[in-house]
């Protein structure tokens, strides 16, 4: 049996940058009551279930796609909430910085 899952690919071609989808295609070494084994490299091997809403890879490559879509809008999602962390705490740190540099005026006491 064949399994697909699409990944990512970023090609970079003179200062430009293309995004590309591109469609591994794993051939089933073993298949259990529960699912296959793939090789997704020549020294791993990886366990696949058959049923299951998140699973490695697909049958078809229209579920596959469907899991990539899901793979990403969850990714896009978790970048959001990095970006607005990453923002708050430069704006913090760029508001300690300018106290930083504030003179240190010595008290008449």
């Amino acid at each position: 049996m064949i399994l697909f899952r699409y990944e990512r690919n970023v090609f970079y071609e003179e200062e430009e940058q293309a995004a590309r989808l591109m469609l591994e295609v794993y051939h089933t070494i073993k298949e259990t009551k529960k699912g296959f084994w793939i090789h997704v490299s020549p020294m791993k091997k990886r366990f696949v279930l058959k049923e299951g809403k998140k699973r490695y890879a697909y049958p078809t490559k229209e579920e596959a796609l469907n899991n990539f879509i899901e793979r990403t809008k969850s990714c896009i999602g978790f970048n959001k909430h990095y970006l607005r962390k990453a923002k708050a705490f430069l704006i913090v740190a760029e508001a300690l910085q300018y106290d930083l540099q504030k003179p240190i005026l010595a008290s008449s006491e």
